[in-house]
């Protein structure tokens, strides 16, 4: 498994084209906060969810990587700035293997009864997450 994971851009689109050349045989997902138009996300292969700042109504996705069940979402939702637990509940009645989420712009990287939860952070201020494998790497 090999994932590009980004989220809360915010009109980033430098550092986010770099990424994208650099991991261009990986999935790429962007959980959302785009500040741009995400025909550009389209364009560079992403799989994505809409934030709070975004306009659209995709807010939540189920992805199947490598066996790997995959719930993405931005986090507003779920309320991730007070505490994790509607995530919590909603990956475990998912089933799902790992969460990934944002709109916090602080990274985090824990795993809870089997799920790791994966908050890569805000590119606007550089921070990104690499997954290979079972290795996770938050810069």
């Amino acid at each position: 498994m090999k994932i590009l994971l980004v989220s809360d851009t915010h009109g980033e689109t430098e550092l986010l084209l770099k990424l994208s050349k650099k991991y261009q045989d990986y999935t790429k997902i962007h959980l959302g906060d785009r500040g741009f138009d995400k025909s550009l996300l389209d364009e560079l292969g992403f799989i994505y969810v809409d934030g709070n700042c975004d306009y659209g109504h995709n807010k939540d996705k189920i992805l199947n990587i490598e066996n790997n069940k995959i719930f993405i979402t931005h986090g507003d939702l779920y309320n991730v700035k007070y505490d994790m637990n509607k995530l919590y509940y909603k990956a475990l009645s998912e089933n799902a293997n790992y969460v990934f989420f944002g709109h916090t712009h602080f990274q985090i990287n824990i795993r809870e009864a089997n799920i790791n939860f994966i908050n890569p952070g805000s590119l606007k201020d550089k921070k990104y997450a690499i997954i290979t494998d079972d290795k996770i790497e938050l810069y």
